[in-house]
């Protein structure tokens, strides 16, 4: 379906990247997509996940509507990770905060328009139709960093 699913994962992280951070206690996260680890020139550096605090966006599922529509129900995780050692209690309820904040109004009418990229895009045309809350209470410690997970339906297509 056009890499709808990955189409999906690089809006929602340019969207969380274009936020203002300016409000989290932990400082503004390095945006990431799920195919995104090892895109760095330095061959030494290409296995190495950037400095917390890190927002990682994947897909968990993307299922076509219908055979002749390009539209399909994207599941999407927004994982937020933060240092374990180095991050206060203060700085991970504002960073949350800051995070579900600029998630949410992509479920108001319209929302997820701000999600579309326009047809001279490099990453090609991606239109979002609505976006509607799946789990936003997903919390563990793994790996020395505290994650926070967010998951939401997004309907959308991507185009040639």
């Amino acid at each position: 379906m056009n890499a709808v699913a990955l189409r999906a994962e690089l809006a929602v992280a340019d969207y969380l990247a274009a936020a203002n951070w300016s409000a989290s206690g932990a400082g503004t996260p390095t945006c990431l997509t799920s195919y995104s680890r090892g895109l760095y020139d330095d061959p030494d550096d290409q296995d190495v996940m950037p400095n917390f605090p890190r927002l990682v966006v994947s897909t968990n599922s993307a299922r076509p509507m219908q055979r002749t529509d390009l539209t399909c129900e994207i599941e999407i995780a927004v994982e937020l990770q933060l240092s374990a050692d180095d991050t206060d209690e203060a700085a991970v309820l504002t960073t949350v905060q800051v995070l579900d904040n600029r998630i949410l109004p992509l479920f108001d009418d319209a929302g997820a328009s701000a999600l579309d990229a326009a047809a001279n895009d490099a990453s090609g045309p991606f239109t979002a139709q609505f976006a509607a809350p799946l789990d936003f209470g997903a919390s563990s410690i793994s790996n020395r960093s505290r994650t926070f997970t967010r998951t939401f339906t997004l309907f959308c297509s991507a185009t040639i």
